[in-house]
């Protein structure tokens, strides 16, 4: 048994709250897990409810050493321009304005838990780093340039675009161009965490499968200047 997962996590983890863990991958599929793991919330989809929440961060903070929630709020600009066709500054601020309730409500639900190992961040954070930047610089000229790698990000669009209509109506209008500006940020995100920032996340959890493009940079399918090892950080899905 990992010297992470203790007793006391499997309790909470079998019993009182319903999270399994689906499916591994890279580092994640051994005992030994990491101390530091972190989730992407979705500010919009429905599977970061207030009651997700609670189960997420309970089950985590009992997992990890240390556990860092990223709150994906600014890329979500781009997913209202593809469904509403808002312009690029409408649609930020409204991002920007459901990201801080959003981190308002993990808040509160920490502080219920009575929790102290896990970190909020918005996304403002990670783009003041110089790293991140050059991250998602490469991430999306190898979208301009590389064509099976443009194929996955559009195939992950086409399968994230039923939660990102969660509450929109006119959602058979779709501009899947803009929207991938969503994955790519999404997709450098996760490649920083997991690789380039100081110190490095070892373990993403997430409560879908792993995303196609990030199964691609793993097996070292396209943009060779990524650097992504499965012999140094992984992936979980985690059922809720």
């Amino acid at each position: 048994m990992s010297s992470y997962i203790t007793e006391k996590a499997l309790r909470p983890y079998d019993i009182f709250i319903s999270v399994k863990v689906k499916d591994k991958y890279g580092i994640a599929n051994i005992n030994t897990l990491s101390k530091r793991a972190f989730i992407g919330i979705s500010i919009c989809s429905h599977l970061f409810s207030k009651d997700n929440l609670s189960k997420i961060c309970f089950w985590a903070s009992n997992c990890f050493e240390e556990f860092l929630i990223l709150i994906a709020d600014e890329p979500q600009a781009y997913s209202f321009m593809s469904f509403k066709g808002e312009n690029y500054s409408e649609a930020l601020k409204k991002a920007k304005r459901i990201g801080e309730e959003k981190k308002t409500s993990i808040l509160r639900v920490i502080d219920s838990l009575d929790i102290d190992n896990i970190r909020i961040i918005r996304w403002g954070t990670l783009e003041k780093s110089k790293l991140y930047n050059m991250v998602e610089k490469l991430i999306f000229n190898c979208y301009y340039k590389e064509k099976r790698f443009k194929q996955d990000v559009l195939y992950h669009v086409k399968q994230r675009k039923i939660l990102w209509s969660n509450g929109i109506s006119n959602s058979e209008e779709f501009d899947y161009e803009t929207a991938s500006k969503y994955v790519l940020k999404e997709i450098s995100a996760m490649v920083y965490l997991l690789e380039y920032s100081k110190p490095c996340f070892s373990i993403q959890i997430f409560p879908l499968e792993i995303p196609k493009p990030l199964l691609g940079l793993y097996k070292k399918k396209y943009c060779s200047k990524i650097s992504l090892s499965p012999t140094k950080s992984g992936y979980m899905h985690i059922i809720i």
